[in-house]
């Protein structure tokens, strides 16, 4: 029996024990989406609504709701911290990324910023820096090479224009002339 006894405690002790790591409670355990909003902002309750739907994919990333008309102080630092010249609502912030008003582009963007987030390895919380009083130059270099808001740039925009308007006027001059040519041809 004191054999069994003793057989027994040491498959215990040998027994392999499951163990989980404890995330720390860092700034970065949670990833923080900011959405300003004021109270007559229709798309601001779309962005909610949308913005509550995206986050149930993501186990790391919440939201915080500001009113702006509660939190007027705030907003008017985060705007201009970030340098965001629009007055439109809503607002959304991630890390030092802006998304201002609410539409596909708006969305898209803000999905894969939530990835490229999720992705880094760490990231500043910009707008809890400027709650605090923090530095924030620390917190725009951290975050730079995390995301980039894909936008097209003006010039090539412009620029595409302009050929497609240079062809055109090529193209209508060319009927023209044909069509003048096949006048004179029939006289």
């Amino acid at each position: 029996m004191k054999k069994l006894i003793i057989l027994l405690s040491i498959m215990v002790l040998c027994m392999p024990i499951e163990t989980k790591a404890v995330a720390t409670n860092s700034s970065y355990d949670n990833i923080k989406v900011y959405l300003f909003y004021g109270d007559d902002c229709k798309d601001c309750d779309k962005a909610k609504d949308w913005l509550e739907n995206e986050l149930k994919n993501h186990d790391r990333v919440r939201s915080a709701l500001i009113n702006i008309e509660n939190d007027d102080k705030l907003y008017k630092d985060v705007k201009k911290v970030l340098d965001i010249k629009k007055d439109n609502e809503p607002v959304l912030i991630l890390g030092s990324n802006y998304f201002v008003g609410y539409n596909d582009k708006t969305k898209n963007n803000l999905t894969e910023a939530i990835k490229a987030y999720e992705d880094a390895k760490d990231y500043c919380d910009i707008v809890s820096k400027i709650q605090n009083d923090e530095d924030t130059n620390s917190c725009l270099e951290q975050n730079k090479d995390i995301y980039e808001v894909k936008e097209v740039p003006i010039a090539l925009v412009i620029g595409i224009s302009a050929g497609v308007l240079v062809i055109a006027i090529a193209l209508c001059t060319f009927i023209i002339i044909k069509k003048k040519r096949k006048k004179a041809d029939k006289k």
